[in-house]
């Protein structure tokens, strides 16, 4: 009776230490699944980061050209006026019977 019982006894721990194998399988496996989770999580950040600084360095470049542009037609549009003013003032000479000096080269 003492040997079936150690016997007995033997089984139950051999299906308990599988059992508890079987539980330390699966909770490395859902450790692995946690790290590989947060992992990607990680990169996931990591790339709307990267993301964002490219939209915002595209922005701070379409910004600059649109001042450029700006500062051209701002140009141009002053260097049409002074030429107006310049005809202007031309025929107001004329006009009194002066001239302006222009030298020729």
């Amino acid at each position: 009776m003492l040997r079936s019982r150690t016997l007995h006894d033997s089984r139950n721990i051999t299906e308990r230490e599988e059992i508890l194998k079987d539980i330390e399988i699966e909770l490395e496996r859902q450790r692995s699944l946690q790290d590989m989770y947060e992992w990607k999580e990680d990169t996931r950040g990591v790339n709307a980061a990267r993301i964002q600084k490219r939209q915002n360095i595209q922005k701070q470049q379409e910004i600059q050209l649109a001042n450029k542009e700006l500062v051209m037609l701002r140009r141009a549009a002053l260097r049409c006026l002074f030429e107006e003013e310049y005809l202007q003032y031309q025929q107001e000479l004329n006009f009194i019977g002066k001239t302006l000096y222009v030298q020729r080269l």
